[in-house]
């Protein structure tokens, strides 16, 4: 015997969704929320607000569970975006299953506000999208009002943690918003949650009584994570963007300047106009063409900040590369997460420069520091929600490389011709810029070539930093002159160095 709310449920499924059926914690989400709004009968009605916390990985229909309910309901559902190029997406994914949703957003006209008011009061519009700074404003708070809410929907929730203290404070004023509006229950969905980002979203969200949790596996089987250890990122991107199974691709960067930098760059090396940036401070315009060029692309790569990463709706992308690590594990599992929500195998890459000073957390950090334990299983160890076994790792499978590209290289041809090479005379010979050897007998001419004579200085002054080349003086010319050290390249030595710039 099916309930008839069951039977509602099969048929949007089927018509509207275009889905076999529910995952079995969609289902328990979806039917504990149509139970708090009597759509099971009165018996299984809780008194008072109610209040669920939801962490599934990126790409496991995390939307379904809030968009079918909303589409069942009388009362209105109101779902709060951190991006108003995800409230956008959503908009136009909602539109495709027949409903007209009521956007309140910032910098809408007088005439605009009085028509979603009009709208509101006269019951055409049940479902509406906004966004934290919309939500706090009086005027909004006193329209809304008119009209009981069911559903406070928080997407993105761990932005109330990772923003709120900082760029985004009107995520800490949902506390006051949800004492006036008295929504009937409170949903908070999120990807990946640690135990600070849990204990923030309860204060924000229900601080007098602890949300309940449902909490899918996170750990995505199909994306593999792997370091590479490089004495030149750009040449590893050059390398990786090259090979067009690994597309489309994002790369990831903390800081704007970067980002258009190596877009920049990538595109003048690989020759193809395939190379885009977006971070925040383009233009509406620029952002929305960039946004349609990159989910419309088989081959793009699309040079990103993080902010990018949740309004991104691509299943397709094959590879996802930080340039710069995450600041914590639930930030690095959001953005890797962006890859391969078709279900296929992707690549979480994660560049780390020879002696790279980084700012991540350190438990984080040494993640990627070391390989001798797997990195899946520490990474769902440190936001509590361990796995039995690996799908992919360069550790597991004894992938990992710890020299990187140009290493052996360089030393080895210092070492085939010591007091031969000043730093730049030595990138000209590794590059073979001039059609003669600059030392007729020196091996190792051309051995890079394909890389720039800037990338070699760079990756030879990395060396030096860590103390693989020495500069010695030739005391015939009483000029400086390169020296290799050692030939065998240490692990352990290239992993202290890095983490004493850490801990």
């Amino acid at each position: 015997y099916l309930h008839s709310t069951d039977i509602k449920i099969n048929s949007l499924l089927k018509e509207k969704f275009h889905l076999p059926s529910l995952y079995p914690f969609q289902e328990l989400v979806i039917t504990r929320i149509l139970e708090q709004e009597g759509l099971y009968g009165k018996e299984r009605v809780q008194r008072g607000t109610t209040s669920q916390l939801i962490i599934l990985p990126t790409g496991s229909g995390k939307s379904v569970c809030f968009t079918l309910p909303a589409m069942l309901i009388t009362s209105i559902t109101l779902i709060v975006y951190p991006l108003l190029s995800l409230l956008s997406d959503q908009k136009r994914r909602m539109e495709e299953l027949g409903e007209s949703p009521i956007i309140i957003k910032g910098g809408q006209s007088k005439e605009e506000r009085e028509r979603i008011f009009s709208l509101i009061i006269s019951n055409q519009g049940k479902i509406i999208l906004t966004t934290a700074e919309a939500l706090e404003q009086p005027s909004i708070q006193n329209m809304l009002a008119l009209r009981p809410i069911g559903l406070l929907v928080i997407d993105e929730a761990h932005v109330i943690a990772q923003w709120g203290l900082t760029f985004r404070p009107s995520y800490l004023t949902l506390t006051d918003s949800i004492l006036f509006l008295k929504p009937h229950q409170i949903l908070a969905f999120t990807a990946t949650a640690d135990t600070h980002i849990i204990e923030v979203i309860n204060k924000v969200l229900s601080p007098s009584k602890r949300m309940h949790e449902i909490k899918g596996n996170i750990d995505r089987e199909n994306i593999f994570y792997k370091v590479i250890p490089t004495l030149s990122k750009i040449v590893t991107l050059n390398l990786l963007a090259s090979n067009t199974s690994l597309r489309p691709m994002i790369i990831f960067f903390s800081n704007r300047d970067k980002c258009e930098q190596v877009a920049i760059e990538l595109t003048k090396r690989l020759k193809e106009p395939i190379c885009r940036y977006y971070h925040a401070k383009l233009d509406k315009k620029e952002r929305s063409l960039t946004e349609k060029w990159f989910f419309e692309s088989n081959d793009g790569i699309l040079c990103a900040t993080s902010a990018y990463g949740m309004g991104v709706d691509k299943k397709n992308i094959r590879t996802v590369i930080h340039y710069t690590l995450s600041n914590d594990v639930a930030s690095f599992l959001q953005e890797s997460g962006r890859g391969g929500r078709d279900g296929l195998p992707t690549l979480s890459i994660t560049l780390l420069s020879v002696g790279e000073s980084l700012k991540s957390e350190p438990l984080f950090a040494s993640i990627f520091l070391t390989a001798t334990t797997c990195r899946r299983k520490r990474m769902a160890e440190l936001i509590q929600s361990p796995i039995d076994y690996c799908s992919g790792c360069d550790v597991c499978d004894n992938s990992f490389i710890p020299i990187p590209l140009g290493e052996k290289e360089i030393l080895k041809a210092i070492k085939m011709a010591p007091l031969r090479f000043k730093e730049t005379s030595l990138a000209h010979h590794l590059v073979a810029t001039s059609y003669k050897p600059i030392y007729p007998f020196a091996p190792y001419y051309g051995v890079l070539k394909g890389w720039r004579i800037e990338d070699v200085k760079i990756a030879i002054k990395l060396l030096i930093n860590i103390k693989k080349i020495k500069i010695g003086i030739n005391k015939r010319l009483y000029i400086p002159i390169c020296l290799a050290l050692k030939l065998e390249v240490r692990e352990s030595r290239f992993l202290k160095k890095i983490k004493q710039n850490i801990f």
